[in-house]
């Protein structure tokens, strides 16, 4: 039988366009159901099919929370080449527990990411008291601010945003940070803060807790790109103001590349929004939320080149721009 399988591979890897292309083998390594939730070890089974057939292997965990009124949640994990992990020196008997225990590894590695996401997904946490405390604060502000949600073609923008993703506006104001609290008050929203803003230990510690991540916009804050990539991964909102700096005019250009980059390393799509800059503060502020930009999609290679991030920032940067004009023409 296993035999058998890896022709069936083998099969898809030398004729993937033909008629036997595109095809998949599941496979429960484990080989039956666990006894009272505690699983069993992996068999050698799949190390051995994926080694031999030279296939790729998708990781996937499920928490087994099934039934009437129940959600189960499962994790894909990012494909990998188990042949990769294989170790020099080892017999073929030690090379497959070797890669048997690797790819055990892999699997229950994405139970521990479905735990953190409950965590940080929960609707109120005490670790995110500071950031839950303000979400309280932006709720009731939606209707006194009269903030308009729409979407390019003038309809009422009605989605909801669920899991990572980064929300890239215009800035034209010190208050923009504060608009899109408030738009997208139901999640919790993370945002790049130049380091100047966030002098003093007290606003310093006051701007971290309600979700400030701080950025040296002066050189490539590799730390800041890594801690907002890590975030996104959570499953959190990210604001980020591409242009790097306020823009008075309300001008769409120089848009720069930093959430792009992000989006492809978080694999999180990023959603374009225009903030209509507010006349006098009695007036209503109307933002323009438009097509949702999925990177990943546009370059799925593993390693995009400088050419591909800027083709995706400019398509970023024709989005932006299209809701302005919508903006300016409602």
């Amino acid at each position: 039988i296993i035999h058998a399988e890896i022709q069936k591979i083998e099969g898809v890897s030398t004729n993937s366009v033909g008629a036997e292309g595109n095809r998949r083998v599941v496979i429960f390594p484990e080989g039956r159901l666990p006894i009272k939730g505690k699983p069993f070890p992996f068999t050698a089974s799949t190390a051995f099919i994926a080694t031999h057939a030279t296939a790729p292997i998708i990781p996937v965990y499920t928490d087994g929370n099934y039934g009437l009124f129940k959600r189960a949640k499962v994790c894909i994990g990012e494909p990998f080449s188990l042949t990769s992990h294989s170790k020099e020196g080892l017999n073929e008997g030690e090379q497959l527990t070797h890669l048997t225990n690797v790819l055990e590894q892999k699997v229950y590695a994405l139970k521990s990411v479905i735990a953190e996401k409950e965590k940080n997904h929960k609707l109120f946490s005490f670790r995110h008291l500071a950031m839950d405390m303000a979400r309280l604060v932006c709720a009731p502000l939606v209707p006194i601010l009269r903030i308009k949600r729409r979407t390019p073609a003038g309809e009422k923008y009605r989605s909801k945003i669920k899991g990572g993703a980064i929300i890239a506006a215009n800035h034209t104001s010190f208050l923009d940070p504060f608009i899109v609290g408030v738009t997208f008050w139901y999640r919790r929203l993370h945002f790049l803060v130049a380091e100047i803003v966030m002098g003093g230990k007290l606003r310093s510690t006051l701007l971290r807790g309600v979700g400030a991540i701080k950025i040296d916009r002066g050189s490539a804050d590799i730390e800041a790109i890594t801690k907002c990539v890590g975030k996104l991964k959570e499953g959190f909102l990210l604001s980020v103001f591409p242009q790097g700096q306020i823009n008075k005019e309300d001008s769409i250009d120089n848009v720069k590349s930093g959430a792009v980059l992000m989006a492809i390393r978080a694999n999180v799509p990023i959603i374009p929004m225009h903030i209509t800059p507010r006349k006098h503060w009695y007036t209503a502020c109307t933002v323009v939320i438009g097509k949702t930009i999925y990177p990943k999609e546009l370059c799925p290679k593993a390693f995009p080149s400088a050419s591909d991030i800027e083709k995706i920032t400019a398509i970023l940067g024709e989005e932006l721009n299209r809701c302005k004009t919508s903006n300016e023409n409602s």
